[in-house]
């Protein structure tokens, strides 16, 4: 069974039957499991079958957490709700369903459609089972097929991935209730519970703690759900997860209202939120969890101030520590060895007295000596920001001078006037 990655959407989870999210931090993955889709034999006439229609998913949620953390709550408060929702009911098995997985009796597994009850949980899958990936199942299966008194649950579609008749993704794990456990603000059976027909479950007050343990025996992946619905399944969940050192870190589904000590994480919400994910690109969005093709602008980095010597028209993220602009604002930077030859002087002929218009410019533009002439010839230099030079000439230093710059493409240029032992260095725009 393969794993696929956040690109696909959820218009295409049905066809999927795993997506696998890679996170950091002592949260390492979230996983969401196709585990099973009903079909028409699993929803004869039976007493809990009224709200399982033929076509409907059960999904598993699992989170893969760091060697040696261990989960500690799974909550919702006012900064961040806790939110299982769908478009249609969630399936709740009325005859022995529960809110929680360890109250699910194993050996009630082959009756009906309890397999595929809507819980919580903090690993568990049953009374007597931890909950695995059907991949990382390594015992085959005691569900569906001739393993169920009815020989339901054998749908073998391909877009669930492994069957139930092959692998479950139950391991024995002896009793699964969790230690010190207890809830606190609004209670899930409102939703998931054997006789509730809802389809959310939405609280900025409720709280599922236990004593924190790691899953050595699971790799520490943890199923923290399985949900049927024949609807879109959408979810928000927040943990508590103690790190290997010993230190509490909150992951939580929005990225609004973090509070200290919060990490959020893009990849507990469902489904996922895509946009660019690569941060070369200027369109990137750090909470984006899957890529939807919308990296479009390569990042250009340097410095895109008309003022500096050093501007770069390509430069669409500006370093404003990059920029050079003399004579004297370079911040620390090697002059010289940004603005080759651009030494400035604070008087001189030519600095005082050379005028340059106009400014920005369309196609021609005139160096205006004054009245009074040395008899000597100015050399002038036309560059781009990288140095390359685009025109050259030499002029008497008296008068009006016009330079024809129509063959330049729009952009800024450094004008350079050398005369006597002085330099002047003007910035000059073509539109």
């Amino acid at each position: 069974m393969k794993l696929f990655s956040i690109p696909f959407c959820f218009l295409l989870l049905c066809s999927l039957y795993t997506q696998h999210i890679s996170a950091q931090g002592a949260l390492q993955s979230v996983t969401v499991e196709t585990y099973y889709i009903a079909d028409d034999q699993d929803v004869q006439d039976a007493p809990d079958q009224e709200d399982l229609p033929a076509g409907s998913i059960t999904y598993r949620v699992f989170v893969e957490l760091a060697e040696g953390a261990q989960i500690r709550a799974i909550y919702g408060d006012e900064n961040h709700p806790y939110a299982i929702e769908s478009s249609e009911v969630f399936f709740n098995n009325s005859d022995r369903g529960g809110t929680f997985a360890w109250e699910i009796p194993d050996n009630r597994l082959d009756e009906y459609t309890v397999a595929l009850d809507s819980w919580l949980s903090f690993a568990a899958a049953t009374e007597e089972h931890w909950a695995v990936l059907k991949s990382n199942d390594p015992d085959g299966s005691v569900i569906g097929g001739e393993n169920h008194e009815e020989g339901w649950l054998a749908n073998t579609d391909p877009s669930m991935g492994i069957p139930l008749i092959e692998a479950d993704g139950i391991i024995p794990s002896g009793a699964t209730d969790p230690l010190n456990f207890l809830t606190v603000g609004d209670h899930p059976e409102t939703t998931l519970n054997d006789a509730t027909v809802g389809n959310a479950f939405v609280s900025s007050d409720f709280r599922m703690q236990q004593a924190g343990f790691s899953l050595p025996e699971t790799g520490n992946t943890f199923c923290i759900a399985q949900l049927t619905t024949a609807g879109e399944l959408s979810f928000t969940m927040n943990l508590e997860i103690i790190t290997a050192q010993g230190e509490v870190q909150k992951y939580v589904g929005t990225e609004e209202n973090l509070q200290d000590g919060e990490l959020y994480s893009p990849f507990l919400r469902f489904p996922l939120e895509c946009g660019c994910t690569d941060a070369n690109f200027l369109e990137y969005s750090p909470g984006a969890g899957c890529d939807d093709g919308s990296c479009a602008t390569p990042i250009v980095f340097g410095c895109n101030d008309p003022l500096a010597c050093n501007y770069d028209p390509e430069v669409n993220l500006n370093i404003p520590e990059l920029c050079c602009i003399l004579p004297d604002n370079c911040e620390g930077l090697d002059q010289e060895a940004i603005c080759p030859g651009a030494v400035n002087v604070e008087e001189g002929f030519l600095l005082n007295q050379v005028s340059v218009y106009p400014n920005p410019f369309s196609d021609r533009i005139t160096l205006d000596f004054g009245l009074n002439s040395t008899g000597k010839q100015a050399s002038i230099q036309l560059s781009d920001a990288f140095g390359k030079q685009h025109y050259q000439t030499r002029m008497e230093t008296s008068g009006q001078h016009d330079l024809n710059l129509d063959q330049l493409e729009a952009g800024m240029y450094l004008l350079r006037i050398a005369f006597d032992g002085n330099i002047a260095i003007h910035r000059i725009i073509k539109q």
